[in-house]
């Protein structure tokens, strides 16, 4: 009966939520990608150096990197954390089986279990949609008194706390305990905040997170001690970006209708060495495009996992392919990632994965490498845990003002031209602090990309990307490659295509 098929239907899809059905596949991944590395033509250690190196010279705007400074980062490189080349397959195998073994017959001890929202300690990826959701908890972490703090509860009081759609603040509080708080000046006032019951403190608290047995690690964000409020967990870097609440509220809304995957602002972009790799990318992408827009016009149905866009095997081992960090091309929506904290939207019962101990060998080597990269290593374990791309949003939507008047839509501009030489401010392209400092970019940028490329090998493949928050706007324009992007850059509040249909 129609009960029965409803019932079936949902039971087949919580088992594909499970963690062992999840972290299966992800194994079963790796393993595809593995076979696929086998049959590709293997190249000498000597061919796969000098492709590696061919890569590096041909980066467009890259600097050069210093002799002492290349000295240096290889002299650091020795005690770098490692990963091994297509770990994941032996290591979350062998901690499944030790779980299971574990917990055959009996209910985890819900105190020693990572997981604060189920009945039975068991991680369950988040629903495709979490429409009834009304607003999010905002985590910002930090570790540091002094001017940053200061800066830090400023925003919180004068901004965070008071956006409509913020249901709660969360600072979460790596410098040690409480009493580091209790004895600066602003950290007095963010207490006398948190104990407030009413107004604006009712919204937020402090999490010590000494207080749950956790030493400073950045992947503390993400432990799902913090209990938050709502399914949507938003988080900041304690220095911003902040972005405006209008653009916020509206990633949340994108959020809302993809709740099963990471929805990011500032977007990081991972290219492939390869032209194998550049192909496979251009056909699963163009698949996750033909998707997109089939489910906008309500002709998608659930699909098996088959007809789903792949991940793209990466062979460096014998094939001398490498992925490289591309953190100068941050406007373009499509075909991203990886998503910077700031402004990045996930579900709360991805925390429980994320701190699963299944993961441990990447939280230990986040810890471990000299820039601590939560960021490019959450976005990759996400989309490996739900086998899609990330979803992006528009971080600036565009005020203009013209003979005095407010120009807020993109209809009230007089022709495409204008349009089209529409300005962004410079602060919404970059990470501030990345390009602060201009000598150092080369170097961390290196760093950077050899922890994205032990992540990656982690794995062994990445996702084809992202679709970009343009697709079904006038904005989205395609040129004769066939590359995807906006025109202009961000945009406008009558042009957010996720508004134009209801229920989409």
């Amino acid at each position: 009966d129609v009960k029965s098929t409803a019932s079936n239907k949902k039971k087949t899809y919580d088992a594909h939520r499970i963690e062992t059905t999840v972290f299966a596949n992800v194994v079963q991944r790796a393993q595809k990608s593995f076979h696929t590395c086998q049959l590709l033509p293997k190249k000498s250690e000597e061919e796969i150096k000098a492709s590696i190196e061919s890569v590096l010279n041909k980066r467009h705007h890259r600097k050069k990197i210093k002799e002492e400074d290349l000295k240096k980062h290889v002299e650091d490189k020795s005690s770098h954390a490692v990963l091994d080349d297509f770990g994941s397959i032996k290591f979350i195998t062998a901690t499944m089986k030790r779980l299971e073994l574990e917990t055959s017959g009996k209910n985890w001890n819900k105190e020693l279990s990572y997981n604060m929202h189920t009945s039975d300690g068991k991680c369950r990826l988040p629903p495709k949609t979490s429409c009834h959701t009304t607003g999010f908890s905002a985590i910002v972490m930090a570790y540091q008194t002094g001017d940053r703090i200061k800066k830090l509860y400023k925003q919180i009081k004068t901004n965070l706390i008071k956006r409509p759609c913020t249901a709660e603040v969360v600072l979460v509080w790596n410098g040690g305990s409480m009493k580091e708080l209790e004895d600066d000046n602003t950290g007095k006032d963010l207490i006398r905040l948190h104990n407030m019951k009413e107004g604006p403190g009712g919204k937020f608290r402090i999490f010590v997170s000494e207080e749950h047995g956790l030493p400073n690690n950045l992947m503390n964000r993400y432990h799902p001690a913090i209990a938050p409020k709502t399914e949507a967990v938003l988080f900041f870097d304690d220095d911003g970006p902040w972005y405006s609440a209008d653009a916020v509220c509206e990633g949340f809304e994108l959020w809302r209708r993809n709740s099963d995957v990471q929805v990011g602002a500032m977007m990081r972009r991972i290219d492939f060495s390869s032209q194998r790799q550049q192909g496979e990318q251009f056909k699963q992408h163009q698949m996750s495009i033909k998707i997109a827009e089939q489910e906008r016009n309500f002709l998608f149905a659930d699909v098996s996992s088959s007809e789903q866009p792949q991940h793209i095997a990466n062979c460096q081992a014998n094939a001398g392919e490498h992925v490289e960090y591309n953190y100068r091309e941050t406007s373009n929506p499509f075909l991203a990632q990886v998503a910077l904290h700031s402004g990045s939207f996930v579900h709360r019962d991805f925390l429980c994965f994320l701190w699963h101990p299944a993961l441990e060998q990447i939280r230990k080597y986040i810890l471990d490498h000299p820039t601590h990269p939560d960021d490019i290593s959450v976005s990759i374990i996400l989309s490996q845990l739900t086998g899609k791309s990330l979803r992006v949003y528009s971080r600036f939507l565009h005020r203009i003002k013209r003979n005095g008047k407010n120009i807020v839509t993109r209809k009230q501009f007089n022709n495409r031209d204008e349009i089209n030489n529409v300005k962004t401010p410079e602060s919404t392209m970059h990470r501030k602090l990345l390009w602060k400092d201009q000598s150092s970019i080369h170097v961390w940028a290196n760093l950077r990309e050899e922890e994205l490329n032990m992540v990656v090998g982690y794995f062994r493949s990445v996702s084809p990307g992202s679709i970009g928050f343009c697709l079904g706007a006038e904005a989205h324009e395609k040129n004769a490659e066939g590359i995807n992007y906006c025109k202009p850059k961000f945009l406008f509040p009558d042009d957010i295509p996720w508004k134009k249909v209801e229920d989409w």
